[in-house]
């Protein structure tokens, strides 16, 4: 009999105690829970609920599947090599689709698809549809546009470099206002005209940067409303950001720091959202740096529990409706093993995507009309509510949605690999 009662009262002081954490703030996030699990670390941080107010923003309904089915456009598998990387969708343009290899291209007009190869790793395009590749073996930089390839290396004012994939974040063009294409490499910025380069040193960027054998330092690039060019800088040591020299903003003729920003700090990623705010990422915190704000508060992310801390943001995508959707890579007692989390931010909130995992990141696709689409083994999904839902079984590699609503799908089909296109409901 008593050992009953006292058996009753653990019961009942257990179901007390665990209503008393589910009602307290900060114990949960709300998450979405994706189509197929990712491993996570027995030690992975968690983060608790935190709501950071950011600059108003409208909110958008999403609406659920109002698009038709996807529909083929052509195969790939007999045109383009090598492991598909990107679609991009031209306003008025072509429709490319791009590998490690080569890349393939819709005209405008309906026709024939173009394809082309190359042998250098691929950088991106710029304003000027410039596909611009580096191949590391002749250390030889190139860019193709209107049916030919061009040495860019071999332009006025270039200056070679030991090997531009030494750099700690991927290079990539950038094109501002005037119709420059910059381009960063791991202690350089250089900018384009189309016929001749420009480079600024560290001199010219006023940084004092530390020549040590286990440091390097990366530079980011990132152009605001008003088509000017603004470069963040990170140090890292063994893949961890250690600090940095803020950001530096090309004024025309001299790179100046710009104000209302720290001095210090690691910045490792810069993105212009759907309202053409240029927003920068310094120690893990999103600053809004154009247009300025003597006033602003930086944006902090939600706290983490354990011993987890963050490293730093690797990728900060901006959304068509005002929202951001930066990946943080964390580091645990363990150090810094690759660990990275999502979160979308919007309204205010921030929201975790998914979990912990050592895996790279999903791609996701935004479209114009406020969609999210998440790019997962198994399928194609739309966020609703940071809520995935199926919409194909396809098997996607890429995607992107041009300014008409089309969804443009490189994705596979009982294993070969096609592009598909899904067009928006009326």
């Amino acid at each position: 009999m008593h050992r009953t009662l006292r058996t009753l009262t653990l019961w009942w002081l257990a179901l007390a105690l665990l209503l008393a954490l589910t009602s307290c703030d900060g114990i949960s996030l709300p998450t979405a829970s994706l189509p197929s699990p990712t491993p996570t670390p027995t030690t992975a941080p968690v983060p608790t609920t935190t709501a950071t107010r950011i600059p108003s923003r409208t909110p958008t309904a999403t609406p659920f599947h109002n698009r038709g089915e996807f529909t083929l456009v052509t195969p790939l598998k007999d045109i383009l090599p090598g492991r598909i990387l990107e679609v991009r969708a031209l306003s008025g343009g072509p429709v490319w689709v791009i590998s490690t290899d080569g890349a393939v291209w819709l005209p405008a007009q309906a026709g024939k698809p173009q394809a082309l190869t190359f042998t250098g790793d691929y950088l991106g395009m710029d304003s000027a549809n410039r596909l611009w590749t580096y191949d590391p073996q002749l250390n030889e930089i190139s860019y193709w546009q209107a049916g030919s390839w061009t040495k860019a290396g071999t332009q006025p004012g270039w200056l070679a470099i030991s090997n531009l994939n030494e750099a700690v974040l991927p290079p990539a063009p950038v094109s501002d206002g005037a119709g420059n294409t910059w381009l960063a490499t791991g202690s350089t910025i250089r900018r384009f005209d189309g016929t001749r380069w420009t480079v600024y040193n560290p001199a010219a960027l006023q940084l004092n940067l530390v020549q040590k054998s286990a440091l390097k330092t990366s530079l980011t690039l990132g152009v605001d409303s008003s088509g000017r060019v603004t470069a963040g800088t990170c140090i890292w040591e063994n893949g961890v950001a250690v600090g940095g020299y803020g950001l530096r903003r090309y004024n025309g003729s001299i790179w100046t720091v710009v104000e209302s920003t720290p001095e210090t700090g690691c910045v490792s990623a810069l993105a212009q959202d759907a309202g053409g705010h240029l927003w920068a990422s310094i120690d893990n915190q999103l600053w809004q740096v154009d247009p300025p704000d003597e006033n602003q508060k930086p944006i902090a992310p939600p706290a983490l529990q354990n011993s987890a801390r963050y490293n730093a943001v690797v990728t900060l995508s901006p959304d068509r409706v005002g929202g951001l959707w930066p990946v943080y890579s964390l580091c645990n007692e363990n150090g810094c093993q690759g660990l990275k989390i999502r979160y979308h931010l919007q309204n205010g909130l921030w929201t975790v995507i998914g979990n912990v995992s050592g895996l790279a990141p999903v791609p996701l696709v935004f479209a114009p009309g406020g969609e999210t689409y998440y790019l997962e083994e198994s399928g194609v999904y739309q966020l609703v509510n940071d809520q995935p839902r199926l919409l194909s079984p396809l098997k996607p590699l890429a995607g992107a949605v041009d300014a008409e609503g089309r969804f443009w799908l490189a994705a596979g089909k009982e294993d070969i690999t096609s592009l598909w296109v899904s067009e928006e409901k009326r």
